[in-house]
């Protein structure tokens, strides 16, 4: 312990004069992926790409540009091309960007942040073991190549990190039995709520920067209170240090022993993650928001009646609840598609003909849905079964280029298809664009609004749309540095968003049969 405690203080000091020497000029927050601030703005100026196709008689950033069809399937080339085009523009920041940029700060690693793309090309490739198990002379070595400003190859930096990390979460009571190479790859790579949350334990990451991994690498909300689990974090990351507990998973366990789930019926007609959070803020915290005196010392060790109390009727309403907030919430969006649908093509064919479609197939039928969305070989007829497309059979747009968000699976995934109903997704990041995606529809078919030639009014209409939608289910509201977000707000850039929609998945599902 007294080398690892001399080692601590040996990065520290380390990481504070490499500061001054070199003058890194690092962000105020410790969660930069150093690419957010680029991709936001280039997302959200999609409206201007248009530029080379029409002459605006606005400024760019209030018009849109038009779409010409001649019928569904009649689109002009040149512009669709150049929409392609701009879709190589959409990302997201990968995960791992973020994580070792927040250890890079969190430990004073003495390497030059913008001499970062051979640790990307290293992580990218993901094929190499990471060894975290690297001695304290080994780690004294690095830091002085470090500050001499030695080149040190990729995985070096890499095994560094982790063996620091390693030592930093034994030092605050997580015995890890996980092989550390695997778990680091975990960390880097699939990085999810429950191994953000051990991850947050073992370096006793402050709460506010707890929030902005949730909204930034999941795409969540701060905390969703409907959760006991979420609550449990929340309680820890807030009080436990002020509390003076040392070790955050025995903190976060003793909250679990002292308030077991109870199965009792309680009252309760409506309750919102606000009203919860409020609660919770109000009853701890003093005017200046500190914790009150008189929790201080017993939070983590004695049970409080009325906390138990509201975990109570949380878990009460939750059980009363038939459905999850998201499923609940996509199920009325759907059934306010069918809605749309049937009054834009009452708009759109005549009466006899509707009547026609709706004698033949049911127009409520969730196959011409599909169908109607996606295009005409969505779905197909085989052996008396409706077959569903397999995204292997989709068409791939951009075949030279890599990771394309057309072609991509986060894309794919936000096709609503038979099994999304049968089994609604558990991954909350498909659970949202599932939800965006049925706003966005709902949104173009129903919205007042989109005859505006405003794009900035058409956004900021759809995002309080978005909003609507997803915060009941503690979901992040509409923002540019997703993929998807920026995707569905290039859509809206043109004057026929839906048919634009629909022409490229038309694209998508038109394969040749084999």
């Amino acid at each position: 312990m007294q080398d690892q405690n001399k080692l601590k203080e040996y990065i520290e000091q380390t990481g504070k004069l490499l500061e001054r020497e070199k003058n890194l000029q690092m962000e105020e927050s410790l969660l930069e992926s150093g690419e957010t601030a680029e991709l936001t703005q280039r997302q959200d100026r999609f409206n201007q790409l248009f530029e080379e196709c029409e002459e605006f008689e606005e400024e760019p950033d209030s018009t849109l540009w038009t779409l010409y069809m001649d019928g569904e399937d009649a689109v002009d080339e040149k512009q669709i091309a150049i929409f392609l085009d701009k879709v190589e523009e959409i990302g997201s920041i990968p995960p791992y960007k973020y994580v070792i940029r927040y250890l890079f700060k969190y430990l004073h690693i003495p390497v030059p942040l913008e001499s970062m793309e051979n640790v990307w090309k290293y992580i990218e490739d993901g094929n190499g073991k990471i060894n975290a198990d690297l001695t304290e002379k080994e780690i004294n070595t690095f830091y002085k190549k470090g500050f001499a400003g030695d080149e040190i190859e990729a995985k070096d930096i890499v095994d560094a990190i982790f063996s620091i990390l390693k030592i930093r979460y034994e030092e605050n009571g997580n015995k890890k039995k996980d092989k550390w190479s695997a778990y680091s790859w975990k960390l880097l790579k699939k990085l999810d709520g429950k191994l953000l949350t051990e991850f947050a334990f073992g370096i006793k990451m402050n709460y506010e920067d707890y929030k902005l991994f949730r909204k930034k690498v999941l795409r969540q909300s701060s905390i969703n209170f409907f959760r006991r689990e979420e609550i449990f974090t929340y309680l820890v990351l807030n009080y436990a240090k002020i509390c003076q507990c040392d070790n955050y998973y025995s903190a976060y366990e003793s909250l679990e022993m002292m308030y077991p789930v109870e199965k009792k019926d309680v009252e309760q007609e409506e309750l919102s993650t606000r009203e919860i959070s409020d609660w919770f803020r109000t009853f701890l915290s003093n005017p200046e928001g500190h914790l009150k005196e008189e929790y201080r010392g017993v939070l983590f060790q004695k049970r409080n009646s009325e906390i138990a109390e509201i975990l109570c009727m949380i878990d009460s309403y939750k059980r009363k609840q038939k459905k999850r907030s998201a499923e609940k919430e996509f199920l009325e969006q759907w059934d306010c598609l069918e809605e749309n649908i049937l009054t834009f093509e009452r708009d759109c064919v005549s009466k006899e003909e509707l009547a026609k479609q709706m004698e033949e197939e049911g127009y409520f039928g969730k196959q011409k849905i599909y169908r109607w969305l996606y295009g005409e070989k969505v779905y197909k007829r085989l052996n008396n079964r409706n077959m569903d497309i397999k995204d292997k059979q989709m068409v791939i747009l951009r075949k030279e280029k890599e990771g394309y968000f057309l072609d991509s699976k986060v894309f794919l995934d936000t096709r609503i298809r038979d099994n999304t109903f049968s089994a609604f997704p558990l991954d909350e990041e498909r659970q949202r664009n599932l939800l965006l995606t049925l706003t966005f529809l709902n949104y173009v078919l129903d919205s007042e609004d989109l005859s505006s030639d405003s794009y900035e009014d058409r956004i900021m209409e759809f995002e309080w749309e978005v909003h609507k939608t997803v915060r009941a289910c503690g979901f992040q509201g509409l923002y540019s540095g997703n993929a998807y977000d920026a995707y569905l707000k290039l859509l809206l850039s043109c004057d026929s968003p839906l048919e634009l929609f629909r022409y490229i998945w038309r694209m998508k599902t038109s394969y040749v049969e084999e």
